[in-house]
């Protein structure tokens, strides 16, 4: 995991901003004042995603984008290190259970994350190791056969 290169969380949102993946929002109101970043820069983007897909998969994230940030901030990542490819960072929760919000998640990399997913899903799965062992037959009858 990279590091923060002991530059404040301050530093880190600045040198966001000079690189271009982070802007303020150009607010008009008092009430929109929570919500200080701009919804079209990359790590708000990135933040939104998020939110949207913890949401469709049925998962509560109770993270504001500042929060968001900070998290980011904490894994020493720009918004470029976040994504579905291998080598990229996700918003993993410890145990892979509960909802997003500061005290349960941490960005991972997706290994680490395909990892935990599979250790908690298995240990609440009902299936039997003997239905396992016969899907696994299956699939592996299945993967022959296209094989050829």
């Amino acid at each position: 995991m990279q590091t923060n290169n002991g530059e404040s969380f301050e530093e880190y949102c600045e040198r966001g901003i000079k690189e271009g993946w982070l802007e303020f929002a150009v607010r008009k109101t008092k009430k929109s004042l929570s919500h200080p970043w701009s919804s079209t820069c990359l790590a708000m983007k990135k933040f939104n995603r998020h939110v949207q897909s913890a949401k469709y998969r049925g998962h509560e994230s109770l993270l504001s984008s500042t929060c968001y940030l900070y998290l980011m901030y904490d894994a020493g990542i720009t918004p470029d290190d976040i994504g579905t490819d291998i080598g990229k960072y996700q918003l993993g929760r410890f145990g892979d259970s509960g909802c997003y919000n500061m005290l349960n998640c941490r960005f991972i990399t997706k290994l680490e994350n395909l990892k935990e997913r599979k250790t908690t899903e298995y240990a609440k799965s009902p299936k039997t190791v003997e239905t396992r062992l016969k899907m696994s037959e299956a699939a592996k009858k299945r993967w022959a056969a296209n094989k050829q």
